[in-house]
């Protein structure tokens, strides 16, 4: 039986990389979901998170909800990313 809160096995990081690697300027759960490989109720629990923690934003388009990085969510990256790229 799946233990209920965040699966410590995806990072908050990767979350933020997959949101902020997206083609567009904004992604739904659904393809979080498909490229993290965990359900897209775990992947919602923690964008919540996310979301309550300013590193992410999120509104609803029709039937379906969009995220996207804040300003915070890109600078919690970026050292991240500064480490990649020496």
């Amino acid at each position: 039986m799946p233990v209920p809160g965040p699966d410590p096995t995806v990072s908050d990081e990767k979350l933020l990389e997959t949101i902020h690697d997206h083609y567009a300027p904004a992604v739904g759960s659904g393809h979080i979901a498909d490229t993290v490989h965990l359900s897209q109720q775990a992947v919602a629990n923690r964008l919540e998170q996310l979301v309550d923690a300013d590193l992410v934003a999120t509104t609803k388009v029709g039937q379906s909800r969009i995220y996207w990085l804040t300003t915070d969510g890109k600078l919690h990256l970026s050292p991240a990313s500064e480490k990649e790229e020496e």
